[in-house]
């Protein structure tokens, strides 16, 4: 089975009515001019909340690596969440379990985020996860990177075949659903059953009478740190994520979790990352929705890719952003 694809620019949300809005994306706008990538280029560089991700042919989907393995392969009774956990099972067998030993020494958990994060970065990896980045420069390199030249040509006739085309796709911070909003969810949840439980109870009133005295705080907050790790197993996330009211993947950034008891504020030590996601400041989507391509809550630009000689020469050759930094 091939992986479905757009098939036109019109399919993503292009219009000659410019006021027609995204029929498929937050937004959707169509660059063919140097002048309105440099206006583009200009607004979106000064917005911190913004993630990016580049992609060198617009008439991909965002799929993620357990969904197109899920197509290639021609998987009937096997969906993107089965291949997934079977990756996870099959990586913690590895030279008996060379994960676990090294996040012990690193002193940190082995969750099965962490061993999705790992396959992700692999070359015969799956996982749930797509890459983006903070750094816009980053996001155009990628988008850049080994594009080939317009394969219809530039002439009038040609101009708005999707094959002409790259992608860079972007959404905001303040939009979507993080891991830190689960957490927190997890907290509460926590605290509530904390209260319920007569142990538990007690150590809740006495940490609230004492909040001076550290030790006490420390001890609720490993309780809480235990059982939000725990947590973060690959069916608890895929269960969470369906039992949102409104669909969104989760924002997954490379920094500890911040878990607040009462007055006192501690961090989960909780990384996904590697060499790679730090020098790209990278982090993920989370996107476990069956079959379907990420396209909630994103934002899509097309440009045009005789655009491409000159993004590379004004805006990464300037900055020395290649292969050597990113890698």
């Amino acid at each position: 089975m091939k992986i479905p694809e757009y098939t036109s620019l019109e399919e993503k949300g292009y219009s000659l009515n410019v006021k027609t809005p995204a029929k498929t994306f937050e937004q959707y706008q169509c660059i063919v001019d140097a002048d309105v990538f440099d206006e583009w280029y200009e607004m979106h560089k000064k917005k911190s909340d913004l993630f990016f991700r580049g992609v060198k042919d617009a008439k991909y989907k965002n799929f993620t690596s357990a969904q197109r393995l899920y197509f290639t392969q021609d998987y009937h009774n096997v969906g993107p969440s089965e291949l997934i956990q079977a990756q996870i099972d099959e990586m913690r067998k590895v030279h008996e379990d060379i994960f676990s030993q090294y996040c012990k020494s690193m002193g940190m958990p082995c969750t099965d985020l962490f061993l999705m994060s790992c396959s992700q970065h692999h070359k015969n990896g799956i996982s749930p996860l797509l890459d983006f980045t903070s750094h816009l420069d980053t996001a155009l390199f990628f988008m850049c990177y080994g594009t080939q030249s317009p394969t219809s040509g530039i002439g009038d006739s040609n101009v708005l075949d999707i094959n002409n085309f790259v992608s860079l796709y972007s959404f905001s911070r303040k939009k979507q659903y993080s891991l830190q909003n689960i957490c927190n969810a997890l907290v509460e949840s926590i605290k509530t059953e904390a209260i319920e439980s007569s142990v538990e109870k007690e150590h809740i009133i006495k940490l609230s009478k004492e909040l001076k005295k550290i030790k006490n705080q420390e001890h609720i907050a490993n309780i809480f740190r235990e059982k939000i790790i725990v947590f973060f197993s690959y069916p608890n996330l895929h269960n969470a994520l369906y039992q949102l009211v409104d669909y969104s993947p989760i924002l997954v950034e490379n920094k500890p979790l911040k878990i607040k008891i009462i007055d006192y504020e501690t961090e989960a030590k909780f990384t996904i990352s590697n060499l790679n996601i730090v020098a790209q400041h990278g982090c993920f989507l989370y996107h476990d929705k069956g079959i379907s391509p990420l396209e909630k809550g994103l934002s899509c630009v097309d440009i045009h890719k005789s655009l491409i000689p000159y993004i590379v020469n004004k805006y990464l050759k300037p900055k020395h952003i290649d292969e050597s930094l990113l890698y």
